[in-house]
């Protein structure tokens, strides 16, 4: 879910959604990698259309094989980028502790 900058001065939606990739492929495998590579276009599309904050679930953890410190392996090589105007990324979790599992990763 990302919020955007009106277009031509029109705000058509306050928050628009699109897929960029799978973050798992037909047979619900995942990697670290491929974790990295979709968040990676996911922000490059959205600082190119304006975005300021990006809600992000924890992808491939549910449907897919990954756990959340696999999954903040994925965001990690991220952390010192710049996607323009994006300010703010909150990552949503279901539990407390995967919380203080990801931040463990990232923050380290």
């Amino acid at each position: 879910m990302l919020r955007c900058k009106p277009v031509d001065g029109v705000f058509r939606s306050q928050y628009q959604e699109w897929r960029v990739r799978s973050s798992f492929d037909g047979f619900y495998h995942s990697s670290s990698a491929l974790m990295t590579q979709t968040v990676e276009a996911a922000l490059t599309k959205a600082a190119q259309r304006d975005c300021e904050t990006i809600a992000m679930p924890t992808l491939a953890t549910g449907y897919g094989p990954l756990n959340m410190t696999q999954f903040a392996n994925g965001l990690r090589p991220l952390l010192d980028r710049s996607f323009g105007p994006i300010r703010h990324i909150g990552i949503y979790v279901l539990r407390p502790e995967h919380q203080a599992e990801i931040e463990g990763v990232l923050f380290s």
